[in-house]
C-alpha cells in the first residue's frame, strides 16, 4: 500500500452543504466512475451517505457535529485492472477561526502480483483552491502559482531560508543565475508550483543580485547560481537541486521536487485536520451515548464500530509497510557506505 497525504487551513465559513457538493462534484467528474447513473439523483445525497455500484466503487459521506462546530468526510474508492483499489478520503473540520482540510489518497494492493504505484494528489484539492477555500499559510496565500519575490523581500527570504517563517507547508525555493534565469523555464516553475497546490509553496527570485544580497543576510545558507532548496519551517534549508548529472533533464528535476515535498506532507503527522479513523472514532462515540440514552440504533453503532476496526487495521498495514521500507532502505543505505569505505581503503 502506498499513501499520500497533506492538509491546510480553509475559511471557517466553509459549510457542510459546500462540502458535501463539492465531494460529489468532485467523484461524478472523473472519467471512469460509475456510481452517478440512472436512478440516483445527486440531490438526494445528504450529509450520511452510502452508494455503491456494481463494480465495486463506493462513495461515503459522513458527518458528526461538535460542540463548537462539526466534521465532515467524503471517502471515494475504485478498482482499477491491475488489482489494485484507489481510496481518497477527503475531511473537513471547521470550529471558529480554525478550520482545515484533510486529504489522503491510498493505492491498495487488492490481487497477488499487483505492483503499488504512488497516488496523486486527488483533484479536490484543486476545486477547493479554485473557490478559495484555503486560508493563508503563515507569510503566504495557499495557491496554484509562483510567489514572485520583489527586490524589497530580502528579510522574508531570508527567514525562509533560515526556517524562522510559520508556514506548515515546506517552501520551494527557486534562485536566479547569472542573466536573472532560472534552471527550470518560466513554464517549468508554473507547471511546478501547479502540481505542488496544496503541498507546497514555490518561492522565485527576483535576480542574481537579490541573490547575493540574500546570501549576506541569510549566512550564505541560501540556495544560489540556479539551484533550488526545499525550506521547511523550524530547519531552513533540508534539500537542494541542481540541474546536472544526477538530473540532466528540467523534467526529472521537477519530479525529484515534487516527490520530496509530497513524500514530507504525507509522512509528517496530521497538525490542523482529522484523518478519516478520526471522524469515524468521533461518530462511534456520540452514536454509543444515542444508544446509552436510547435514541440511537444499536445496529448502527455496530456498523460504525465495525468500519472504525477495519480502519485501525488498515493503518497498521502501512505502518508495517512504512517500517519494512525503511528497514530496506537502512540495509541498502549502510551496503552503499560499506562499498564507498572499502573503495577508500583499498
Amino acid at each position: 500500500m502506498t499513501v499520500f497525504s497533506t492538509e491546510f487551513s480553509v475559511r471557517d465559513s466553509v459549510t457542510r452543504e459546500m462540502f458535501a457538493a463539492q465531494a460529489i462534484a468532485w467523484v461524478s467528474g472523473m472519467t471512469d466512475t460509475t456510481l452517478f447513473g440512472s436512478g440516483i439523483d445527486k440531490n438526494d445525497l445528504g450529509d450520511e451517505t452510502t452508494i455503491v455500484s456494481r463494480s465495486g466503487e463506493r462513495f461515503t459521506l459522513k458527518e458528526c457535529s461538535l460542540c463548537d462546530g462539526f466534521a465532515i468526510g467524503a471517502r471515494h474508492e475504485i478498482p482499477d485492472d491491475f488489482g489494485r483499489a484507489w481510496r481518497s478520503e477527503v475531511t473537513l473540520i471547521s470550529r471558529p477561526a480554525r478550520a482545515a482540510l484533510r486529504v489522503k489518497t491510498q493505492c491498495i494492493i487488492a490481487s497477488d502480483g499487483a505492483k503499488p504505484q504512488t497516488p496523486k494528489k486527488p483533484y479536490f484539492v484543486k476545486l477547493a483552491i479554485q473557490d478559495a477555500w484555503p486560508t493563508t499559510d503563515g507569510e503566504f496565500d495557499l495557491s496554484q502559482e509562483p510567489f514572485q519575490l520583489s527586490e524589497t523581500d530580502v528579510e522574508l527570504a531570508s527567514r525562509v531560508i533560515n526556517g524562522s517563517v510559520s508556514a506548515l507547508l515546506p517552501i520551494v525555493y527557486v534562485s536566479k543565475m547569472d542573466g536573472n534565469r532560472t534552471a527550470l523555464g518560466e513554464d517549468e516553475v508554473e507547471r511546478l508550483a501547479f502540481r505542488l497546490g496544496g503541498i507546497a509553496h514555490v518561492l522565485v527570485e527576483p535576480s542574481r543580485d537579490f541573490s547575493r544580497r540574500l546570501m549576506q543576510a541569510a549566512g550564505a545558507r541560501n540556495p544560489y547560481g540556479g539551484s533550488i532548496g526545499i525550506c521547511v519551517s523550524g530547519f531552513g534549508v533540508v534539500r537542494r537541486y541542481f540541474l546536472g548529472p544526477m538530473f540532466p533533464h528540467p523534467d526529472e528535476l521537477s519530479q525529484a521536487i515534487y516527490g520530496f515535498a509530497a513524500q514530507y506532507v504525507t509522512n509528517r503527522k496530521p497538525r490542523l485536520g482529522w484523518d478519516w479513523q478520526d471522524l469515524l472514532e468521533e461518530s462511534t462515540r456520540q452514536l454509543r451515548s444515542q444508544v446509552d440514552a436510547g435514541s440511537a440504533d444499536f445496529e448502527a453503532w455496530i456498523t460504525n464500530v465495525g468500519e472504525e476496526i477495519e480502519e485501525k487495521d488498515n493503518e497498521i498495514k502501512v505502518l508495517r509497510e512504512q517500517l519494512e521500507r525503511l528497514q530496506r532502505e537502512g540495509l541498502e543505505s549502510a551496503k552503499n557506505d560499506s562499498i564507498s569505505i572499502f573503495r577508500q581503503v583499498f
